[in-house]
């Protein structure tokens, strides 16, 4: 079983082909830790060599992150929302600056990333 469809991972390929920086995808996730956590090894070996990856949480266990740091300077990051299903949200590029927005935010209810809000409105089917 594959975390992402053809389509999906066509669309992760495209933005992962321009160049070392950071890569946030967001999508969402019906698999439990240890499920999730081999699909996305799996999927990372496809799209470049894994040097080290981490994984967090929230402390209510339905969004997590899980952070690779790849051989071709490119970090990917992973952004899930527990659901029902497994689909891609977004593909993002961006900056350090955004990562750090993006683990400040993590467990807090304001959200001043605009990427940690795309996965919030994911998480909860709102709509700004």
């Amino acid at each position: 079983m594959s975390l992402f469809s053809p389509p999906e991972m066509d669309r992760i390929r495209r933005e992962i082909v321009s160049g070392p920086g950071n890569v946030l995808i967001t999508f969402r996730n019906m698999h439990g830790p240890t499920a999730l956590r081999r699909m996305w090894m799996d999927f990372v070996a496809e799209i470049g060599a894994p040097l080290r990856c981490v994984s967090w949480w929230s402390s209510s266990g339905n969004i997590g992150l899980i952070e690779c740091e790849l051989e071709n300077n490119l970090t990917v990051y992973g952004q899930w929302a527990l659901a029902d299903s497994n689909e891609l949200v977004g593909v993002f590029r961006i900056d350090d600056e955004e990562i750090a927005d993006i683990r400040d935010g993590f467990e807090s209810g304001n959200v001043t990333s605009f990427v940690m809000r795309t996965i919030r409105i994911g998480e909860t089917q709102d709509r700004d």
